[in-house]
């Protein structure tokens, strides 16, 4: 795992990473890893990893210093450009990648997809199905009927993001095709796609699948379709890479950031999708920007509260809202005709949305005027001073992570560059 920040304001931008990389084979920790690494010298600009440390079997910096050897006095105006220049010459990357390596990495997306299904139904509808009354048959509609409603839910999601240019459904079709070709799972051989959904939940028994057969037709073409729309969307799994890209373009006074996922390849195709883009001018003179773990620790500093904390409390106000309006509707519905109760519900649906979304602007209104000081400070300090901040920030990262259960994943000395107009790259500590 990975502790990084970018603090810009208008005199440059410094970053700061931990050093710590995990070999997923044996789950050891290593100290050495160099996840800042400089792009470009004129104009300066660096790029940072998290996640993955690879595009397949190629580590990134093996990737930068072949991209850095082959435009060596390439320049773009803005930062946006330059990043966006290094994701299309990921492509050329794929020939390096086997067709069996590629293979793998639908199987890991089909895997991963399941195993999300899984994990929500596990979590919520196992819970219910086990607390509540009612015969078999009862509960397995019920389980089956909210699972169908989890899947649509997961597609609608994935739409939403779009599509990786490149990838239609043919294409996603085909390599799905391949991937259960000469597939074992749990020691059993893949024949087709119904095959592995038997398989694959014929090992979860505390689902209430095992030997039932229940899986129908529907529910199946749903999981298939939302596999399908896994394949072709570049998002969060267990291969993904997490890129920042900052510093100033050619034409650029102010410093600025760009975000991308990158998702592994499918069919000689990189799935990536940037995620934000972020630029320092007249109108915004500061920005502190925590990724991977250090997110967590930064926004608890910076907004007064623990993202995770602030998740809940949102779940929690919409639970409780849906909880309420379910047992109004239900009395509304008992004591009066079809004609005054239909639109009545209607009406206290759009009641509770209406709650849920004040309750959540007024808490980000208290946590914008809790951080804005913080914010205001940040955009008057002198480069040299968001060094020290970056540092300090990353070190709280790996101070909580040296007291926290588990592998150390945070941890080892801690790379700062700071980034301005005039002095280019400064190397602020560097291993």
């Amino acid at each position: 795992m990975t502790a990084e920040i970018a603090i810009l304001n208008r005199y440059g931008v410094a970053v700061a990473a931990d050093s710590a990389v995990t070999l997923t084979s044996d789950a050891k920790v290593y100290n050495t890893a160099n996840k800042i690494l400089p792009l470009s010298i004129d104009p300066p600009i660096v790029v940072m990893f998290y996640g993955a440390s690879s595009l397949g079997p190629i580590p990134w910096e093996t990737i930068v210093q072949e991209y850095k050897r082959l435009n060596q006095s390439i320049q773009f105006s803005t930062v946006e450009e330059h990043g966006s220049h290094f994701i299309d010459f990921l492509s050329q990357m794929t020939r390096h990648i086997s067709s069996e390596i590629q293979t793998n990495f639908v199987r890991n997306e089909i895997l991963h997809e399941l195993e999300q299904l899984s994990y929500l139904a596990r979590s919520s509808l196992g819970t219910y199905i086990r607390s509540h009354p009612g015969t078999r048959s009862e509960k397995l509609n019920y389980f089956l009927h909210q699972l169908q409603e989890v899947v649509r839910s997961r597609i609608e999601y994935l739409a939403e993001i779009g599509p990786v240019s490149g990838l239609d459904e043919g294409k996603a079709f085909r390599q799905l095709d391949l991937a259960l070709q000469n597939w074992e799972l749990f020691d059993k051989k893949i024949d087709d796609w119904d095959d592995l959904l038997d398989i694959w939940f014929s090992q979860r028994p505390e689902l209430l699948m095992q030997g039932e057969g229940i899986l129908n037709r529907a529910i199946r073409q749903d999981i298939g379709r939302m596999t399908i729309q896994n394949l072709r969307t570049a998002h969060w799994s267990t291969g993904s890479t997490g890129m920042v890209v900052t510093g100033f373009g050619k034409d650029q006074i102010f410093p600025s950031l760009a975000h991308w996922i990158i998702d592994q390849m499918m069919d000689d195709v990189v799935k990536t999708r940037q995620l934000e883009m972020i630029e320092i001018n007249d109108a915004k003179s500061s920005a502190i920007l925590p990724f991977a773990q250090q997110h967590e620790i930064s926004k608890t500093l910076i907004d007064g509260i623990h993202p995770k904390i602030l998740e809940v409390h949102y779940k929690q106000i919409e639970k409780m809202l849906k909880a309420q309006a379910k047992i109004i509707s239900e009395r509304i519905k008992n004591r009066t005709p079809d004609s005054i109760s239909t639109p009545l519900m209607k009406d206290l649906q759009g009641l509770s949305e209406v709650v849920l979304r004040n309750a959540h602007d007024e808490m980000e209104a208290m946590i914008r005027q809790y951080s804005l000081p913080l914010v205001e400070l940040v955009a008057g300090l002198p480069k040299e001073h968001l060094g020290e901040m970056a540092e300090t920030l990353v070190s709280l990262a790996s101070f909580k992570e040296k007291f926290t259960p588990g592998a150390e994943s945070i941890g080892g000395p801690i790379d700062v560059a700071v980034i301005s107009r005039g002095e280019g790259l400064v190397w602020f500590k560097h291993k």
